[in-house]
């Protein structure tokens, strides 16, 4: 026989013959042939036969060893990649500087008379994100986002000119999992579990009598292929999506109270007693949020860009003014049929309103690489009828806001400076496609371990 040609795939040892025939040896975890001595026997009878070896030595018949055509073995270091897809746990923590400024602001719109909607606000932001379990098909995460936020302008929101406020604390339990992925195409179906708390620790909140607001969410996404690889190198796949929200606010009354402020006030007979009410508005105790968005993650080389659009419908429960059987006046007693006709004359629901609201937003993230990009973005959220009773636009009113900001993946960086360096920015909507990327490595990382040594019996 002539040469044989020994080729080293993952682990594995193929032999072919000149006859193009292939077998499988066993090999250990350090490429060396496993030392089973039924094997060894049978595949030193055979190479004696083939080749003339001398049974028992190390001789050929020409007088020559082994060992004299065999080439030196030289150890080759291993390749370690440079570049891999994001793997610690924590991956999604980022600081965020955004900057929020009105349409009015910005000299765009309308032209209003007064400043009522021009404001420009900085937030600071720290998103930390954990996957407490990360399977191929699902996973579970812990997140949260504290946040600061600081208005530049005067809009008397605030107590001091600048004062840094702090928002509402969000907390999640979020479990996302794939229900579908296609082996080839760009085709996924998803789902997504939010177990929301909002913590009252901004201002308008606490001062409010707010205690917790929970908000329960579900979110159905789709992704499927627009333009084929081999047609286009953009636009190959996106993903469009459905959600609802609803928001419960716990809290000690149904209109806004601040046990701290005891305001002298006058009841009916005249008598002077002390209040923690702030407005006779009411705050909404329910709200509930349809939205669907649309989602498209283009690689340019080793950049990324993302870009969503989205909008959403909301309807907020505002609470009834509650059950009185009289209410002793100069003029004489006032029950809840007086009640709830003065209301109704007014306007107003006295067992419960619901208002009605619409958002919409377009906007989308720039990674130049991996540790850090920008964000841009429009934003409109407005109530469905106006002070005038006139339904609003949904794309623009004063007070639709431009934002800009800046994000710093503290993963990334924490991943480039251990090595080694992610090879694209994490996307936590993109989830599939972390399992294909790690799909790919593999097989470069299997193509590098083949190759040829050329072995002479």
């Amino acid at each position: 026989m002539g040469a044989l040609a020994l080729t080293a795939v993952s682990g594995n040892v193929y032999a072919q013959d000149a006859d193009g025939e292939t077998r499988k040896d066993d090999v250990s975890e350090d490429g060396e042939l496993n030392p089973d001595p039924d094997k060894e026997a049978l595949k030193q009878g055979e190479n004696v036969a083939q080749a003339g070896r001398l049974p028992g030595s190390g001789r050929r018949n020409d007088g020559r060893t082994d060992t004299d055509d065999e080439p030196d073995e030289v150890d080759e270091p291993e390749e370690i990649p440079t570049k891999i897809p994001a793997r610690v746990p924590w991956r999604g923590t980022a600081f965020a500087w955004g900057h929020d400024f009105t349409t009015s602001a910005a000299g765009l719109g309308s032209d209003f008379q007064g400043a009522d909607f021009q404001t420009y606000t900085q937030t600071f932001s720290l998103g930390l994100n954990y996957f407490v379990i990360d399977q191929e098909k699902w996973s579970l995460a812990l997140n949260t986002g504290p946040s600061v936020t600081v208005e530049l302008t005067d809009s008397a929101t605030t107590t001091t000119r600048r004062e840094p406020q702090m928002n509402d604390l969000p907390t999640s339990v979020v479990y996302r999992r794939r229900l579908y992925a296609h082996d080839e195409l760009p085709i996924a179906t998803g789902l997504v579990l939010n177990a929301r708390v909002l913590w009252p620790t901004s201002p308008g909140s606490y001062n409010t009598g707010t205690y917790l607001t929970t908000s329960p969410a579900v979110v159905m996404w789709q992704s499927f292929p627009i333009i084929p690889k081999d047609v286009a190198p953009v636009l190959n796949s996106m993903a469009v999506g459905f959600s609802g929200r609803w928001n419960h606010r716990f809290g000690s009354a149904t209109t806004p109270v601040n046990n701290d402020l005891q305001r002298p006030r006058q009841n009916q007979s005249g008598a002077t007693f002390l209040d923690s009410q702030l407005a006779g508005n009411r705050v909404g105790q329910d709200n509930l949020r349809e939205g669907f968005f649309l989602f498209l993650s283009q690689p340019i080389g080793p950049t990324q860009l993302v870009l969503f659009a989205g909008a959403g419908f909301s309807q907020v429960y505002q609470g009834g003014l509650g059950e009185v059987e009289c209410i002793d006046i100069d003029t004489g007693c006032v029950t809840q049929e007086d009640i709830d006709r003065a209301a109704e004359e007014a306007g107003i629901n006295p067992a419960g309103d619901w208002q009605f609201s619409y958002d919409f937003s377009v906007g989308g993230n720039f990674f130049p690489v991996p540790e850090a990009g920008i964000s841009f973005g429009y934003s409109n959220a407005t109530n469905q009828l106006g002070p005038d009773g006139r339904r609003r636009n949904i794309f623009y009113t004063p007070n639709a806001q431009f934002s800009l900001g800046m994000i710093v993946s503290l993963d990334a960086i924490y991943e480039a400076i251990t090595g080694p360096r992610r090879i694209s920015p994490f996307v936590l909507v993109a989830k599939n496609e972390k399992k294909k990327e790690e799909d790919r490595r593999r097989e470069r990382d299997e193509r590098k371990k083949t190759m040829e040594l050329p072995v002479t019996f």
